[in-house]
């Protein structure tokens, strides 16, 4: 498929979906929650517009036919997974980084954030959710099939960029990231927990009732370090207790990773996992984070003393006038 073209050709939609039903139909009776596609924003950006993904490709009209083209192959999936499980629960799992100017004065830097989070965060979900092609993916046009494909939503949290408008970047949308002074992981990304709750919020509002689990929120750390991971996640899991407060139907929360792994281009280095692995003999130790995650499963939330520690008692902030 790859040497055809893979996702820039109009024919991978029905491919993907014959292959869909096969597997639907092969495991109906072990698998509940289904996630059609990972993250179709960043295999179209890492894949097509930076091109540190396979294929490689620098190319801005291929990355977005790449993104329509899941769309479609997801609606059709969908459907597909439906015929041979009526009761199979079908999402998306959406990676959804936060935007924000990096100069809030500036109305450059607010109008690039705003249509960078309108293209990466918000283009796909509202074509699986309402069947509306918004642009980039369309003009505006419903898909009467592609409405209502996703029974629950997936979100994948991870950072937020500071935005500031350059118009020599037409490829990647005219805005370039400022680096702020803030905290931040072995890649660069800025620790920014109350993201986590801005994310929940929008992608699954109150008045929405739709089902949402955080299927990826994790931080690297070198080696066997397991320095930021504690407060990462005691901080980032009261981010979600707070959004159910608000209203939000958040029925899961997956952290990333249980083992270190390998991650695309960037290997072995950054180390995710909960449990240590050493890549010379496989020998698996868990880190001190495993055991504080073991006891907030155990007990099913996190004690005072916990979020004193890891200073997560402090509320959201949210710029003004972003939701």
């Amino acid at each position: 498929m790859a040497d055809r073209g893979g996702w820039t050709r109009a024919d991978v939609v029905g491919l993907f979906t014959r292959y869909v039903r096969r597997v639907a139909r092969e495991y109906r009776d072990l698998v509940r929650y289904w996630i059609t596609i990972n993250e179709p924003g960043v295999y179209a950006s890492q894949g097509w517009v930076l091109g540190v993904w396979p294929p490689n490709r620098t190319n801005l009209r291929e990355a977005l036919q790449v993104l329509r083209w899941m769309a479609f192959a997801h609606g059709r999936a969908y459907h597909a997974i439906h015929d041979e499980q009526p009761g199979a629960h079908v999402g998306v799992a959406h990676h959804w980084r936060i935007f924000d100017p990096a100069d809030p004065r500036r109305r450059s830097d607010r109008l690039i954030a705003a249509i960078r989070h309108r293209v990466i965060n918000r283009a796909f979900p509202i074509a699986v959710r309402h069947g509306r092609l918004i642009p980039p993916l369309g003009n505006g046009r419903r898909v009467d099939w592609l409405a209502d494909t996703e029974d629950w939503v997936g979100l994948n949290y991870y950072t937020r960029e500071h935005d500031r408008f350059d118009p020599r970047l037409p490829g990647v949308l005219f805005g370039r990231e400022i680096c702020a002074d803030v905290e931040r992981n072995q890649l660069r990304w800025e620790i920014y927990p109350e993201g986590l709750y801005r994310a929940l919020v929008e992608i699954a509002p109150p008045s929405s009732g739709i089902e949402v689990v955080v299927t990826e929120n994790g931080i690297p750390e070198p080696k066997d370090e397991d320095r930021l991971r504690p407060a990462y996640l005691v901080r980032h899991l009261a981010a979600c207790h707070r959004a159910i407060q608000a209203g939000v139907r958040l029925n899961g929360y997956c952290y990333w990773s249980s083992l270190d792994n390998f991650e695309w281009a960037e290997g072995f280095e950054p180390r995710f996992g909960l449990v240590h692995v050493d890549y010379r003999t496989q020998v698996r130790t868990p880190k001190p984070s495993a055991y504080l995650y073991r006891d907030i499963i155990r007990r099913n939330g996190l004690t005072a003393a916990e979020l004193d520690r890891y200073g997560a008692r402090q509320p959201v902030r949210v710029p003004a006038g972003r939701q």
